[in-house]
């Protein structure tokens, strides 16, 4: 005969082999969308809501809205906004509590904009706060069950613990992510360094090959910055390089990769851009440094080479940036010189 306390036990069991299913998953992600995809299926599984979600906080606009979405309906839900202030969640992200809400019509918390996309009656709602350093990013929510069950308060325990996994799973593959960062950035500048770069100019010159696309490359570098460096000292010559780097960062598309590739050298990778754009691209920078430049103690002066090629031609883009460098540092030199004799 089986015993209550048997039954309690063998609840427990199934309750924490739940949780180490969680753990495995999300231990095994490698993209934070991986770790929370893995937590939103073990949601479902262990709890059979009728719809269940992901909601995100935008710091700027301090909305929530839903990034991921499984269940009923799921798919009118994907990345809809809740006006700032409405719904269970947003009370959650306020209160920082988890919460059970059995009676949903005659709760004031249910959000009108979420009730209308399902198209069915909310009854129970369950919502827990995702919390990760001491910061609440986010809400998982839950909508009624599939069976018109409610929700318990062991359910809700359940779900806290759950989640927990969720926040560590994102700490994880979010400090993963900035060591691995910190392996292909240069420490100075805070651009990356030339290993990252050539790895990700092969991926891009595949892409240009494979979708006919231009690509371009300009090759950025210091005039006379070993001058500097005797002149003025090397940590002069250090926020010449950490200036330079903020201009080209600041002037680029986020698709566009910004590195240094040696000493006083920098590239930038510009995927899907014609010679042309480029060159905008160029003058931009151009104008960004010489704005820079009178702000420095020290005064400095960029040479740019460009190279652009179509899809057939990619892989020579870099021979043409290096050979537009040096005929614009051959440029300089001659102006310099017809001054120098006047």
């Amino acid at each position: 005969m089986v015993e209550d306390k048997d039954l309690r036990n063998l609840d427990e069991y199934v309750e924490l082999s739940a949780f180490a299913d969680v753990e495995i998953g999300v231990a095994a992600a490698k993209t934070i969308n991986d770790a929370m995809e893995q937590v939103m299926s073990k949601i479902g599984e262990i709890f059979s809501p009728e719809t269940h979600v992901l909601l995100l906080l935008n710091k700027e606009s301090g909305q929530l809205y839903v990034k991921l979405a499984h269940g009923k309906n799921a798919d009118k839900l994907k990345d809809h906004k809740i006006p700032k202030g409405e719904g269970l969640a947003s009370w959650i992200v306020e209160n920082r509590k988890s919460e059970l809400v059995k009676d949903a019509k005659k709760d004031s918390r249910l959000s009108k904009s979420i009730n209308k996309l399902t198209e069915y009656d909310i009854k129970f709602m369950m919502g827990v706060p995702l919390e990760v350093t001491d910061k609440t990013i986010g809400v998982f929510q839950l909508i009624n069950k599939a069976n018109e069950e409610t929700y318990s308060a062991d359910d809700l325990n359940i779900m806290k613990t759950i989640v927990e996994y969720a926040a560590m799973a994102t700490e994880k593959v979010y400090y993963l992510s900035a060591m691995k960062d910190l392996d292909n950035v240069d420490s100075l500048t805070g651009v990356y360094k030339r290993r990252h770069f050539d790895s990700q100019f092969s991926k891009e010159e595949e892409r240009a090959k494979r979708y006919t696309n231009s690509i371009s490359m300009l090759i950025v570098n210091i005039d006379g910055f070993k001058m500097i460096n005797d002149q003025h000292g090397h940590e002069a010559g250090d926020k010449i390089l950490k200036s330079l780097a903020e201009v080209l960062k600041k002037a680029v598309r986020r698709v566009d990769i910004v590195a240094r590739y040696g000493g006083d050298e920098f590239v930038v990778l510009l995927p899907q851009t014609s010679k042309g754009s480029a060159e905008l691209v160029r003058e931009r920078i151009e104008k960004d440094i010489h704005k820079e430049s009178k702000k420095s103690p020290v005064h400095y002066s960029v040479s740019i080479g460009l190279g652009s090629a179509g899809a057939k031609a990619a892989g020579g883009v870099t021979e043409k940036a290096e050979k537009d460098l040096q005929k614009q540092k051959k440029a300089k030199e001659e102006t310099a010189k017809k001054k120098r004799k006047k």
